[in-house]
């Protein structure tokens, strides 16, 4: 659907700035060397992946490309398997990885990103794939700067500073209702919190993000702790982003609001309705993220494992029938409307 012409306008003039030879000049020209705090990795990456990311070989969505041979913008992928290669994702995997060329890739990969997109790039810089990529360099920058030159770490503030202002326009101005939606949205501001505690100068930012985040959750979660898009491989996307805030604000010494909090008991308890007997989570329009082990390990760190079920039937129109050693799961739920998936 094409945007209204004054919304149009409106993005041109926010994205100008970023369009424009030599802009990174205006972005942290006394960068640090360090961000101010470092976000803790807590879920682990795949080393198996890790071993064949040094070798260049990047597998999405059934689909290699060698990058040793390769642009940013290989001809013969798609949009989603582009968005997979600048999230930066990846990065996980080869921290995880005990191959000795591991950490070289890793900082030769992104040094090589940031040289190739001083500027503006539509493929690139849309918001969910924003979003991820500067949540990932500022959660390994440790694992990408150490015993690194101070001027490599302060190419990759300077980087992240640039695209952290351009994301901050996007989300937190007039055009947000537009261009930002659903599960996204929250992806979105948790990028703006966790690595706004990173970057001097973002507390205004930090405060904004913290505040829409709050509305947010409050226009998608439902009494019963369900997501509006009904989709679990969602709602465990939005309660693993919820649980990098939380602690991204506690290594920050920010204690987390207290409907944090009451957002992850909620989501955690819908979760466990939609839970098979051996942890899993049943396969309703998406594909569950994690492993049983690592869900139910977010689980305890979301209400400490209190293992409160959501009722069953609730807003969401999901059951969970029981007998003996049988379990069901139904989804008796309206799906939602279009229109509907756009809001909050």
């Amino acid at each position: 659907m094409r945007r209204p012409l004054g919304s149009r306008l409106l993005r041109f003039i926010f994205i100008l700035p970023f369009r424009l030879p030599g802009n990174q000049r205006f972005f942290g020209r006394k960068s640090r060397a360090f961000p101010l705090i470092q976000p803790r990795k807590i879920w682990p990456g795949d080393a198996q992946n890790g071993d064949r990311l040094t070798k260049g070989h990047f597998r999405f969505l059934g689909q290699q490309v060698n990058m040793a041979l390769s642009t940013w913008y290989p001809i013969e992928v798609g949009r989603d398997w582009l968005k997979n290669l600048h999230s930066f994702n990846w990065l996980d995997d080869l921290r995880a990885s005990d191959a000795p060329q591991a950490q070289v890739s890793a900082r030769a990969l992104t040094l090589h990103w940031i040289e190739d997109h001083r500027r503006y790039r539509a493929k690139s810089w849309d918001v969910p794939t924003l979003a991820t990529r500067l949540t990932q360099w500022m959660m390994n920058f440790d694992f990408l700067s150490s015993s690194a030159d101070p001027t490599l770490q302060r190419i990759l503030l300077r980087s992240t500073t640039q695209q952290y202002r351009y994301l901050a326009r996007l989300v937190l101005g007039p055009i947000v209702g537009r261009d930002v939606m659903g599960g996204a949205l929250v992806g979105a501001l948790k990028a703006l919190i966790l690595v706004g505690y990173c970057l001097p100068g973002s507390g205004q930012t930090i405060t904004r993000a913290l505040n829409l985040l709050e509305q947010t959750l409050d226009a998608q979660i439902y009494a019963d702790g369900s997501h509006i898009e009904r989709c679990p491989a969602t709602q465990m996307r939005l309660l693993l982003d919820i649980l990098d805030i939380r602690s991204a604000m506690t290594t920050a010494g920010s204690p987390p609001p207290v409907w944090i909090n009451t957002a992850l008991k909620q989501m955690a308890g819908f979760l466990r309705l939609l839970q098979h007997g051996d942890g899993g989570l049943g396969k309703f329009q998406g594909e569950p993220l994690l492993t049983p082990a690592r869900i139910r390990e977010a689980l305890e760190r979301a209400d400490g494992g209190a293992n409160a079920l959501a009722p069953s039937g609730g807003e969401s129109g999901f059951y969970r029938l029981r007998a003996g050693r049988s379990l069901l799961l139904v989804d008796g739920g309206q799906a939602l409307p279009m229109a509907g998936r756009q809001q909050g």
